[in-house]
């Protein structure tokens, strides 16, 4: 079984005692995306009875080749394991379990970065950490810079708003009968107008899918007179974004979200999330620094690589990156 090594190798599978029975080829897909496939079909030579990682007794089948501990014991699948040749074809092999205390963390490795890069005296100079409200990342700010404020990211609080806007539009829409109704097409094609803070009620326009000159305060009306919980999330979200954007006071943004009353929406997940991280929260309101200019420039970086076919070389796709963020 020689001529089986050199595949075992590329998919990093160590363990000789895996013995390759055959290989047989099967064809899937459909059009342009048929393909074929090389499956391997091998075995264990040996039997376990514990595991030789932790030594419990207990032993499952993963429906592959491989036991596993129970799931009890910390143990989980990484993922199954592929190898893609030069013309598409993928070899299927095995799955691999893989414990949890050994699998990555990116907050350990952010981390130990900082800790091996800066002094504890450089870090304790460090004043403001501004963030989103990720509980993985918060758990070692203070082990990294002592004395840094926590401060939550305005751009992520309104991002998190508006999404619980958009569900309960989305929610609202399908609860309508008359697919040809003007709250309907108001909700469906012209959605954009429940995240303008502050829309035009002197000056009417064509609205698209409504067929109607109408302002854009009059066309929210419409929408929300007949969906008392889509005008509860919709006033929320105004109350929201005046407090921390426009009128900036700590007092107010603690106020609404302590008198909020939940209406069974989306929106009662989000005001729960401000709360539990109510001091960072408060913060952002009168703190001068946002992340919002960077997740712009990561949005359009992103952009870029849905956009392209690849680049030559990573050179060529930094200086495009440096183009359209110039």
């Amino acid at each position: 079984m020689s001529q089986y090594d050199p595949t075992l190798s590329v998919l990093g599978i160590p363990d000789h005692n895996i013995k390759v029975a055959f290989v047989r080829h099967e064809y899937r897909g459909n059009g342009v995306r048929h393909r074929q496939y090389h499956v391997i079909d091998a075995e264990l030579t040996y039997r376990l009875t514990r595991c030789p990682l932790c030594g419990f007794e207990a032993l499952h089948p993963t429906g592959f080749t491989r036991p596993t501990c129970a799931s009890s014991m910390g143990l989980k699948y990484r993922q199954s394991l592929t190898c893609t040749s030069n013309d598409g074809a993928v070899i299927a092999v095995t799955t691999q379990s893989v414990p949890r205390r050994h699998s990555w963390q990116p907050n350990h490795t952010i981390k130990n970065f900082f800790i091996a890069h800066y002094s504890l005296t450089e870090r304790t100079r460090v004043q403001t950490v501004t963030m989103d409200m990720n509980a993985a990342y918060q758990t070692i700010i203070h082990e990294v810079f002592p004395k840094a404020q926590v401060v939550i990211d305005r751009f992520h609080i309104i991002q998190l708003a508006a999404r619980a806007l958009d569900q309960v539009r989305v929610q609202a829409l399908k609860q309508l009968d008359d697919k040809h109704s003007r709250p309907y097409k108001i909700m469906k094609t012209n959605w954009r107008l429940f995240h303008q803070t502050a829309p035009d009620a002197k000056h009417k326009q064509f609205l698209f899918g409504l067929n109607e000159d109408v302002t854009q305060h009059e066309a929210i009306d419409i929408a929300l007179d007949t969906e008392p919980k889509l005008k509860q999330t919709y006033e929320t979200y105004l109350a929201l974004h005046d407090a921390l954007m426009v009128k900036k006071h700590p007092a107010e943004l603690a106020n609404l979200l302590a008198t909020y009353e939940p209406n069974g929406t989306a929106m009662d997940m989000t005001i729960a999330t401000l709360k539990r991280h109510k001091v960072a929260v408060l913060a952002a309101v009168t703190s001068p620094y946002s992340n919002g200019p960077i997740e712009g420039i990561n949005r359009l970086i992103k952009s870029l690589k849905r956009s392209c076919f690849g680049f030559k070389s990573q050179l060529n796709f930094f200086k495009r990156i440096y183009q359209i963020t110039a």
